[in-house]
């Protein structure tokens, strides 16, 4: 049985980081500013939301993030922000090459 969802992650390893401060912006912008209302919202588990804060990201909370907040868009938009592209919230982190 793999124990890899168990690793935490190391400030040196190539992996997908999320923007926590994008984030938390838009997602307080439509009424969701606890980690358990952003579980709510996009149909993982508050576990999920906290870990990927750490840097442990999954693809099925990347989608599951972009799709709700693109369901909000009039609301993100009236609020001045736009739903995010995947590029806008995660980005990957390559560690630099050792010398």
């Amino acid at each position: 049985m793999s124990t890899d969802i168990h690793d935490t992650v190391k400030p040196d390893t190539a992996g997908i980081r999320l923007d926590v401060a994008r984030h938390t912006e838009l997602f307080a912008a439509i009424g969701c500013d606890s980690p358990a209302k952003i579980a709510a919202e996009t149909g993982v588990t508050e576990r999920t939301v906290r870990r990927a804060r750490q840097g442990v990201i999954g693809e099925v909370f990347m989608a599951q993030t972009v799709a709700a907040l693109q369901r909000h868009e009039k609301t993100l938009t009236a609020a001045g922000l736009k739903p995010p592209t995947l590029d806008e919230l995660f980005t990957v982190v390559v560690p630099p090459a050792a010398a």
